[in-house]
């Protein structure tokens, strides 16, 4: 079995930067992006146990100001 192999070089990729722009037009440009996690809660209904549960989602906000990357 051949098995063909791709690989992508990371150095080669274009960085995200944050998109943030504030009322008075200063926009974040910073490349740097820490992991955090947003929980949500699932009501007992939902759930399917009768006990209310938790979905636990993995998000990126920049370092330099707080703002949630959203991906496209």
């Amino acid at each position: 079995m051949n098995e063909i192999k791709n690989f992508i070089n990371p150095n080669s990729l274009p960085d995200q930067q944050c998109e943030f722009v504030d009322e008075n037009g200063w926009g974040c440009t910073s490349k740097l992006f820490v992991q955090q996690f947003r929980i949500k809660t699932v009501n007992k209904f939902q759930s399917g146990t009768g006990q209310t549960g938790y979905v636990i989602v993995p998000v990126f906000v920049c370092a330099a100001c707080g703002h949630e990357l959203i991906m496209k």
